[in-house]
């Protein structure tokens, strides 16, 4: 997923989805750049109205062309149900959203939960990547934006103190 940034009459928004600029941009530019080890955007606020964010690789500092795309939705579209605003709406829905997510990808056994390995990601592939000692694991890296940052710090933890005595470095970082 990628960072999208717009540009307002007096400053710079940034957001993880276009859809959270609706009210005050109507376009934005996506930094969806996964290559030589991603891009880094520096934004001023005296930077003139009219600016362009222009996106440099990590790696070697060359710049990147970061393309336009107009916002095809209006902050008064986005369904909000009961709600007033819409983060109110996400917030009530939470509990749905993780129930949702983890569905039908872990059994409880003997009062206990027990993930399933082809519920997650690649499945058993991904589980026997971890098992492979010719390329063992040696950093995992958790990186979230806003609330999913905390979720990040959460995982990050978790992975800490599940895999301890592997001398694998566990980090969280926002990404910010």
């Amino acid at each position: 997923q990628s960072f999208y940034i717009g540009r307002t009459n007096d400053g710079w928004l940034v957001a993880s989805e276009a859809y959270g600029m609706a009210a005050r941009a109507r376009s934005s530019y996506p930094v969806a750049v996964h290559r030589q080890g991603g891009v880094s955007v520096v934004l001023r606020d005296t930077d003139p109205a009219d600016a362009i964010p222009v996106a440099r690789y990590l790696d070697n500092g060359e710049p990147v062309e970061l393309a336009e795309e107009k916002i095809e939705i209006f902050s008064r579209d986005i369904f909000r149900g009961e709600y007033a605003h819409y983060i109110e709406k996400e917030i009530h829905e939470a509990p749905d959203s993780v129930r949702n997510t983890l569905h039908g990808k872990y059994i409880k056994k003997n009062g206990e939960v027990e993930f399933l390995p082809e519920g997650f990601g690649r499945g058993p592939a991904l589980v026997e990547r971890f098992r492979d000692t010719t390329r063992p694991i040696r950093r995992i890296i958790c990186v979230g934006q806003g609330t999913a940052a905390v979720a990040a710090m959460a995982v990050a933890r978790l992975l800490r103190r599940t895999l301890a005595d592997t001398g694998m470095s566990i980090e969280s970082y926002t990404g910010s």
